[in-house]
């Protein structure tokens, strides 16, 4: 018969401020967040029953006894962050957070990571010495660049950092003894796997909006994958390899969407077409792989009212993806 229990709970407290002054607006937000999650199991079984009548509710009834289990499992997470937002008579954009974070699944000295990101946004179109140029094909043309963190702990197990033991027979004066043995090897330095992504953009809106562009160009950068290593072959069976702050993997790539959004009698409908190339590269010491992957998409919605005006959506999507290169591997060895 085997129980288990399992709970969460998250609280967050933050506070919020918002003012203008004249063609000024800013908004500024502080808080702080934590998180809990605990599970817990119990095992007990038996074999060789007379009579299956009372099932799990009589397991001291078989002959055959198995070895109880329990387990305890819990993690914490707690968070503190703010952000600033800045706007400038709808022309001037600026923005900026900065977060720490904290995991129970790291080892003192490496729980917690900082994460910052900042942000900045210009419409163009509300440039007088621009619009008297534009003003009468552009309707909105934005630029925007963004640079920010953030951290991933999900590949750590709860107590993968914490020293455990196994039980360990050995003989002593030709009898059995019962006792324990340390399984595994620890890495004091692991930490956050960090994520960097720097990203530019450009939208324009033409024929008021109802013809719009969007271009991005973005690298996102890993560093420091949370991935399992190795062991020397002496040690190899005697321990598990410790998981470990390794490998690099980097994402470039430019995305591009062109959209028409109109109304036709009572039929509001839209087209919009995608295209995207990325460039993935993965590096650990001296290893390394390149994958070129260029895709398109169309899609077509349409906007119908029924009688009672609500809203109804239909909409089909075509798809087309090409994998320019597959794994391109090289490898150099050090002599």
């Amino acid at each position: 018969r085997t129980n288990g229990n399992a709970g969460a709970w998250t609280n967050e407290d933050y506070i919020s401020y918002t003012d203008h002054l004249e063609k000024h607006r800013w908004n500024v937000v502080a808080g702080a967040s934590w998180y809990y999650n605990v599970a817990t199991g119990t095992f007990a079984g038996s074999e060789n029953f007379t009579d299956d009548y009372f099932g799990y509710n009589n397991l001291q009834a078989g002959t055959i006894w198995q070895t109880p289990r329990s387990d305890r499992q819990q993690n914490q997470m707690n968070s503190f962050y703010t952000r600033l937002q800045y706007d400038y008579d709808n022309r001037y954009v600026a923005g900026a957070s900065f977060r720490v974070d904290g995991s129970s699944k790291f080892l003192p000295g490496s729980q917690y990571g900082f994460f910052p990101s900042v942000a900045l946004g210009w419409r163009f179109t509300e440039e007088d010495f621009i619009n008297r140029f534009t003003g009468s094909w552009l309707t909105n043309g934005k630029f925007r660049v963004s640079y920010g963190t953030l951290g991933n702990n999900s590949g750590v197990g709860r107590y993968e950092q914490q020293a455990t033991l196994s039980a360990y027979h050995y003989i002593l004066n030709s009898d059995v003894q019962r006792g324990l043995i340390n399984n595994k090897l620890l890495n004091q330095n692991l930490t956050w796997e960090e994520t960097s992504v720097l990203n530019f953009g450009l939208e324009l809106g033409f024929l008021d909006n109802r013809l719009t562009a969007e271009i991005d160009y973005y690298d996102r950068l890993t560093t420091g994958m949370n991935r399992p290593s190795e062991l020397s072959i002496l040690l190899d069976g005697a321990y598990n390899a410790p998981r470990s702050n390794i490998g690099d993997l980097r994402n470039r790539g430019i995305d591009g969407t062109i959209s028409w959004r109109d109304k036709l009698g009572g039929i509001s409908y839209g087209v919009s077409l995608n295209a995207s190339y990325n460039r993935t590269t993965w590096k650990n010491g001296m290893n390394s792989w390149a994958r070129d992957i260029l895709s398109s998409t169309c899609r077509i919605t349409l906007y119908t009212r029924t009688r009672t005006s609500a809203l109804r959506r239909h909409g089909r999507t075509f798809t087309m993806q090409r994998h320019r290169a597959p794994h391109r591997a090289i490898s150099c060895a050090r002599t």
